[in-house]
């Protein structure tokens, strides 16, 4: 369960990182950006079928809830709203 909770977390970081322009405000991000986010979410959800335990598929079915959780509520900080509600 270590190492999956590693991955997912990991990812999470590389989502929130690909996305900081945008959670900044410094500037826009590429779509290639937001696409990279969604096939990470994507592929978690891919990969919990592999699974058999329920920890495992909680951690890889929670990623992309985790991912938006992270992204609102770092847009909410920095107070872009506008980005949070796109």
């Amino acid at each position: 369960i270590g190492f999956i909770a590693a991955g997912v977390l990991l990812a999470v970081t590389g989502s929130v990182v690909v996305m900081w322009p945008v959670v900044s405000g410094q500037g826009a991000a590429s779509p290639l950006a937001w696409y990279l986010v969604v096939a990470s979410a994507l592929a978690a959800a891919l990969r919990a079928r592999i699974w058999d335990s329920a920890a495992c598929k909680a951690w890889l079915l929670g990623h992309s809830c985790i991912v938006t959780t992270v992204l609102l509520g770092a847009f909410a900080v920095h107070g872009n709203y506008p980005a949070a509600w796109w």
